[in-house]
């Protein structure tokens, strides 16, 4: 029992670490099962699509095309495939097949910001447990004056082969895919092909049909194109016959879904038998005989002998102003048999047990940081803390808490009032629009046919002239007009030219908000309203004519999903400011307080006659870490623009190059300036280095290619050698051991707030002013540096180095098998880990949209996690660990969050990693410095040699490390990561088994 107790104590901090790296991956990788309910046999399908039906699972479509959930053949729920995710899922699944080895592939449609444009198409493959594997084929829709010309439809598995339908305005193409080659096996000729077609089917053996955007149905058989289903043939007195999709069955029957009446039927080859397949009203939730009332069906889909459909039924529940959409996904047999018929799918035990972890998991992961938590408050209690420190912290949290509360009360209030002003702009578009368009001939639209008219042309060009208007534009905005036709609204025009004229829609006039509205001449704003191409928010307004009859109904909206993204964005940015903002001013401040106390000191010490006072070395050092990171959030994206063709690396890699080049020069200026200081003096090394800096950020502005931009950090490394050398070898000169400590200290807290400041202070001038003026600020600092240096830096005699007298040791037998291991396993990981954050973390920000703001955002982050855990925490957590331990728990902290983001690579993965490196870095690198001081072969080298060598593997495992992690970009995310992580554990593995050995 008491070796368990000491087990437990010693190896506790690695435990907890890896329980919450575990529960915290497993709870984000399923994320979507919070807030459903483990006893629920059911879940309900929102805004359902399409189901395709495999030969061991079906497919179902849902939540605006943005979700696929795969079930087994007894309809229980299997898999989740989430979409939305352009780069590493799907966007809008349009349609999906499954082939005989269960690989799953799906037609993606990529759409504009007003989410009724689609500016490209894709095939992609996924495996069969819902990875995405690749990208067959990609298309782009618009042409050169940003108008679509064409669609991609019809995806199938035709005799094994994935194929696919392609329509333009020449006529419909049929591809089949071989590999990532798209070879055209079949075509239709068919004149504005694309104007005039909403929906295309392949049949087994490559007959094509297409249906009208008026109803008709025209086949191309045997090169003969005729027409088979004549819709004005087909009209009833309760609605137009307007067949919208079309399916080809296993024995080359085609199967119609005609809208306008309301069924599906089955022509069968001959093209003369037809058969009724889903009858009207036959999967009803209302069970109304009202034509108007009875289900509408879409989503038609023929697979391995079974029919599918979705029906839909809309009413408007006056009392709670509220618009409700019933769904059914129905599977028949071709012959009309009902399957099944529902609006939810099973959930199997399986997933149920992985909502109860997920639930498990974040009640064990909440007990475990409540645990943590007291944990550190007895660690802090037991803590000698400056009062200083205490103060600083305390004044952070204060502003930063009220920053918070004040920030999120303005947001509310102001969100609130775009949203208003957003629904009436979206208002006075609707009346707009309203007053141009020829009223008469809205009046008398009365049929299908009347999309072709050269009437309804000009209806478009009136409408999209007010869309594209420079008012409007910005907004990217959509228009739908409809009427109402026996009891029936219809679209009557939509600016994306889908449907086509008179195009059905759920539920009936009378009783719908459409009604009221035309009734009390109102308008109505409605927020969040799902189709398949996303959410939206739209206003409806009536059109009367002269006689004030409402006549038409006109819907003009926008995308609300990014509407609301773009305000939480400000809101995030504006909030990120004001934090930044309330942190580096309280680091100025402290920083400007040190400067005038160092000039009152200098005063005295003039008229005294003194020494060179250490606190002097307090803004110089700032000044010199501020300009050296001012550049550090934007330099690998910098990089990477002034990247081109003739540079003979990728750009990847290639933008990892000034930064390792600046560390290289500057080891090489500091083991050269290490000889002269002596006799140059510091204050002519600390003007030597500001002009190389002054040099070094002129060249960087006005860099052409990443040539020049490499020669400017390398001359700029100079200046970091050159500077770096001066201000230690000042700390190091004073005979008394206080007054050194006391200068390292200044030196120590100046980097820290010098490298938080000139993160944030260069990021914002590089969003706002451009990169230029950041450079141009770095070298106007250094020019400060230089006044500094002649005012402040007196005479200071420099310490000889010992000579070797020939008692101490070689340089050579400080290479013993115990260094060398320090060095690769504990020194070289943590080395590398730093250009995680300078190189790294910016490149894959920039991917992601994120702003400068965003980047700057995370090096306060880190540093001030640096500032605060590593003044405060570091000392107790390496008394209670042992030097080594800490060592140790460091490198397996970053072996860890390199792990957590292999499991979940998102970019606020790459946050918690920043923090995680962080807090490692804290008590890790003075831990690092303490165990490297204290082995035996330092002692004998001496230690002035052996940090000569210690400092020499730092700038060049420094300069490798953004190398490394642009090799990284290459694999890969997670394969790179993964790779990286790999090696980490097994270095610090090999440093355990080696220090066992030793021990």
């Amino acid at each position: 029992m008491k070796n368990r107790k000491e087990w437990w104590k010693k190896n506790q901090v690695f435990f907890l670490i890896t329980l919450i790296v575990l529960l915290t991956a497993g709870i984000s990788l399923n994320l979507d099962v919070i807030g459903k309910n483990p006893i629920e046999k059911e879940e309900v399908l929102y805004n359902p699509v399409q189901v395709y039906t495999g030969t061991e699972y079906q497919y179902y479509i849902s939540d605006s095309s943005e979700k696929i959930s795969v079930t087994d053949q007894k309809n229980r729920l299997v898999n989740t495939i989430d979409g939305g995710m352009e780069e590493t899922s799907f966007s809008y699944a349009d349609a999906i097949v499954s082939d005989k080895d269960g690989s799953i592939y799906i037609l993606d449609k990529l759409y504009e910001e007003d989410g009724s444009t689609t500016y490209s198409e894709r095939i992609l493959k996924f495996s069969e447990d819902g990875k995405r594997e690749a990208v067959l084929y990609e298309t782009d829709t618009l042409n050169e004056d940003g108008e679509q010309v064409s669609f991609l439809d019809s995806l199938e598995i035709i005799h094994g082969t994935v194929c696919f339908t392609k329509v333009d305005n020449e006529g419909i193409h049929v591809y089949s895919l071989a590999g990532f080659e798209a070879k055209e096996c079949a075509v239709m000729p068919f004149m504005n092909a694309y104007d005039r077609v909403s929906d295309t089917a392949v049949s087994d053996d490559m007959e094509i049909a297409a249906a009208m955007k008026n109803g008709d149905v025209y086949v191309n058989e045997g090169g003969v194109i005729s027409c088979i289903y004549a819709a004005r043939e087909h009209d009833t007195e309760d609605y137009f016959s307007m067949v919208k999709e079309l399916a080809y069955g296993e024995d080359g029957s085609l199967y119609l879904c005609d809208v306008g009446q309301r069924e599906v039927y089955r022509l069968f080859p001959d093209k003369k038998t037809v058969s009724t397949v889903v009858k009207r009203n036959e999967f009803s939730t209302l069970k109304s005989d009202n034509f108007a009332e009875t289900p509408l069906y879409t989503g038609l889909n023929v697979s391995n002998g079974k029919v599918s459909v979705l029906s839909s039924e809309y009413v408007y529940d006056e009392e709670a102003d509220e618009e409700i959409y019933y769904y059914r996904l129905a599977i028949v047999s071709e012959d009309g048999e009902v399957y099944s018929s529902s609006d939810a799918i099973g959930v199997s035990m399986q997933n149920r047990l992985i909502i109860i972890f997920v639930y498990l998991s974040i009640l064990l992961l909440v007990i475990v940081a409540v645990y943590v938590c007291v944990k550190i408050v007895r660690m802090l209690k037991q803590m000698k803390t400056e009062e200083n420190t205490k103060m600083q912290l305390i004044l952070v949290l204060t502003a930063l808490v009220i920053t918070l509360g004040v920030s999120y009360v303005i947001f509310e209030n102001c969100n609130s009032r775009f949203v208003k002003e957003a629904g009436e702009k979206l208002a006075n578009v609707g009346y707009l629009i309203g007053e141009h368009i020829d009223k008469d001939f809205l009046a008398e639209l009365d049929s299908p046919d009347d999309y072709y008219s050269g009437d309804y042309q000009i209806l478009d060009k009136k409408v999209e002239d007010i869309l594209q208007s420079k008012v409007n534009a910005s907004g990217e905005m959509y228009c739908v007009i409809y009427k109402v036709k026996n009891d029936v609204v219809c679209e009557a025009y939509r600016d994306d030219m889908v449907h086509g004229a008179m195009y059905p829609m759920a539920g009936k006039y009378a009783g719908s908000i459409e009604e009221r509205i035309a009734a009390e001449d109102d308008y109505d704003v409605c927020y969040e309203f799902a189709l398949s191409e996303g959410t939206y928010m739209y206003a409806l307004v009536p059109v009367y004519d002269n006689e004030h009859n409402a006549i038409a109904f006109i819907e003009a909206g926008m995308d609300y999903g990014t509407f609301q993204t773009e305000t939480k964005s400000l809101y995030t940015k504006v909030l990120m400011l004001a934090v930044m903002a309330v942190i580096i001013v309280m680091l100025l401040f402290t920083e400007l307080m040190h400067t005038g106390h160092a000039f009152l000191l200098k005063k005295e010490s003039k008229k005294k006659g003194g020494i060179c006072l250490p606190d002097l070395i307090r803004p110089i050092s700032f000044l010199f870490f501020m300009i050296a990171n001012m550049s550090t959030a934007f330099l690998p994206i910098y990089g990477m623009k002034l990247w081109n063709d003739s540079f003979p690396m990728q750009a990847e890699v290639a933008a990892a190059l000034p930064l390792s080049a600046e560390m290289v020069f500057a080891a090489i200026a500091a083991f050269l300036c290490g000889y002269f200081v002596q006799k140059a003096g510091v204050k002519a090394v600390c003007i030597l280095g500001a002009g190389a800096y002054i040099a070094g950020n002129l060249l960087s502005a006005f860099s052409p290619n990443l040539w020049m931009l490499i020669v400017a950090n390398s001359v700029c490394g100079i200046g970091s050698g050159f500077l770096t050398i001066g201000l230690n070898t000042w700390a190091a000169s004073y005979e008394e051991e206080s007054m050194q400590n006391k200068g390292f200290i200044h030196i120590n807290a100046a980097y820290l707030a010098g490298l938080n400041c000139g993160t944030v202070i260069g990021s914002l001038i590089w969003e706002n002013f451009g990169v230029a003026a950041v450079y141009f600020v770095a070298a106007a600092g250094a020019v400060v540096i230089i006044l500094f240096s002649l005012w402040m830096i007196g005479k200071i005699d420099v310490v000889p180095e010992e000579t070797d007298d020939g008692e101490g040791g070689k340089l050579k037998d400080l290479f013993t098998p115990s260094v060398v291991r320090f060095f690769l396993c504990i020194t070289v990981p943590y080395l590398v880990c730093t250009a995680f954050l300078e190189y790294f973390f910016p490149i894959e920000a920039e991917l992601n949209g994120l702003s400068a703001t965003h980047i700057s955002m995370a090096f306060l982050l880190s540093g001030l996690i640096s500032i605060y855990i590593g003044s405060s925490m570091a000392e107790p957590i390496t008394e209670k660990l042992g030097v080594k331990k800490a060592m140790v728990l460091a490198s397996f902290i970053y072996g860890a969050a390199l792990f957590y983001l292999v499991i979940n690579p998102t970019i606020w993965s790459c946050y918690v990693v920043v923090v995680l490196f962080a807090i490692a870095d804290s008590f890790g690198l003075s831990a690092q410095s303490v165990y490297f001081s204290s082995l035996d072969e330092v002692k004998h080298v001496g230690q002035s040699k052996a940090l000569g060598v210690n400092s020499t593997v730092e700038s060049i495992t420094s300069a490798g490390g953004s190398l490394i992690f642009g090799a990284a970009l290459l694999l890969g995310t997670r394969k790179g990561i993964f790779v990286i992580a790999l090696m980490f554990v097994i270095l610090m593995a090999v440093f355990m088994i080696g220090e066992r050995k030793r021990r």
